[in-house]
């Protein structure tokens, strides 16, 4: 494992692929392509100007292996939001879907991969007044928006995603 490390270092020291596609730490990586980023042993994927269902862009992570994203740390938070910070530079100001969901339970938010999360003591980022709670609602996903906060929002509107696979 080690010598195969040190492989694709020299290699990507050479300019025969994109270091940050596939060093990691510890870890040697490779993400589905160079249009991926790396952070803490995952590739990223964030949507430049596709919009599209939360469902349907659960979908398309889902064609490269991975889910909507989950954010489970300040730091994972951080790098994301500032990635989209520079894309919303470029391509406007956008919000993106985000792997939270209360699909199953209304008011029991949960990653879609998996990922801990605990409205009481985990790690969250919702804006101020969200989640909506306290009522029945049809609001069962979750979106960043341009601020960095999440808000829960209805599936069926249309935004940028962002994806997330393990890379190690």
């Amino acid at each position: 494992m080690m010598k195969s490390c040190y492989l694709v270092l020299i290699l990507a020291l050479t300019g025969m692929f994109n270091i940050q596609n596939t060093v990691s730490g510890d870890c040697c990586c490779k993400c589905p392509s160079n249009s991926w980023r790396i952070f803490d042993k995952n590739c990223y994927f964030v949507s430049y100007w596709t919009a599209t269902t939360w469902q349907t862009a659960q979908k398309l992570c889902m064609n490269s292996g991975a889910d909507l994203t989950s954010i489970t740390s300040p730091e994972e938070q951080g790098y994301i939001y500032d990635w989209t910070k520079k894309v919303n530079l470029i391509y406007g100001s956008a919000a993106y879907f985000i792997g939270l969901h209360d699909l199953i339970t209304e008011g029991s938010w949960v990653w879609i991969d998996g990922s801990a999360y605990s409205h009481s003591n985990g790690y969250k980022n919702w804006a101020s007044g969200r989640p909506i709670t306290g009522v029945v609602n049809t609001i069962d996903c979750s979106n960043m928006m341009s601020t960095g906060k999440w808000a829960d929002i209805h599936c069926n509107h249309s935004r940028r995603y962002i994806c997330k696979k393990k890379c190690c």
